[in-house]
């Protein structure tokens, strides 16, 4: 016989849902009675108390899709987040990068400076994700197993490296995202220190125009198509992930066209006089 200590047996098996019975079937019966989700299963119905390992397999595979394909969708979209904002706030600061160039910064050192801000940034993004994580992922867990999503067993394991990964992965994000608004800050001429500081009228080029003009109508027209033909097909794992994405980036390409509107619409109440 094996014997584990009740912390070890609560960590191997969570929750304890079967148990054996050496009484008479009607007296276990009429003890149980009214109790919600309690079942008495005698004879060959005792069968449908095994494991069933294969249904339990097939449910953590499709958990694992589910949040991998969540990571991925989540990953891709703060990428162009990262991008979208970096991309704003270095057309916002072309005046004070054009008055560094005069002092004397090179290129180099305006890209560093903004890599060096978006670093720190995702620093501490990725280090409160990870501990916001720590309490969430059981939760998000439990969840999961109230709504037959998964196995009973199903918890959240006591490892480390999917904080690393998370960490790693968040920050390699927020420099992927900077790597364009960079090389922009780094091209800032010293003739930009007359400027207003205003954001940057040549923020949205023609070709970022097109690309995002071409990726929205794309979308549209796959999801109507879709829509008129068979609805069914947005349901395949590989539709649902692939058409967001097509919006996501289109958005984000567009995002210097309804910036400034929407932040006037969202200081608008601030600035009307009292």
């Amino acid at each position: 016989a094996v014997f584990y200590t009740d912390a070890r047996a609560a960590q191997l098996s969570p929750v304890i849902d079967q148990l054996v019975i050496d009484a008479a079937p009607a007296a276990v019966r009429e003890a149980v009675r009214g109790s919600a989700g309690v079942q008495v299963l005698t004879g060959d119905a005792r069968r449908r108390a095994d494991a069933g390992p294969d249904r339990d397999a097939e449910a953590v595979t499709a958990m694992n899709a589910l949040f991998g394909t969540a990571g991925g969708v989540t990953a891709f979209v703060s990428v162009f987040v990262v991008a979208s904002t970096f991309a704003f706030a270095v057309a916002q600061r072309r005046r004070e990068f054009g008055l560094l160039r005069t002092a004397g910064a090179t290129p180099g050192q305006v890209r560093r400076m903004v890599v060096a801000e978006a670093f720190g940034l995702g620093v501490l993004a990725s280090g409160a994700g990870c501990l916001l994580g720590s309490y969430g992922a059981p939760a998000l867990a439990a969840r999961v197993v109230e709504a037959g999503l998964a196995p009973r067993w199903f918890t959240v394991g006591h490892h480390v490296w999917p904080y690393h990964a998370a960490f790693w992965t968040g920050l390699l994000v927020a420099l992927g995202g900077v790597a364009a608004a960079s090389l922009r800050a780094g091209r800032t001429a010293p003739a930009e220190a007359l400027r207003e500081a205003s954001v940057d009228k040549g923020a949205m080029t023609r070709g970022r125009l097109l690309s995002g003009t071409a990726l929205l109508l794309t979308a549209a027209v796959t999801l109507g198509l879709a829509l008129a033909g068979d609805p069914g097909d947005l349901l395949h794992r590989k539709t649902y992930v692939s058409r967001p994405m097509l919006l996501i980036t289109a958005v984000a390409l567009l995002a210097p066209l309804v910036v400034r509107p929407v932040t006037r619409l969202l200081a608008w109440p601030a600035a009307r006089p009292a």
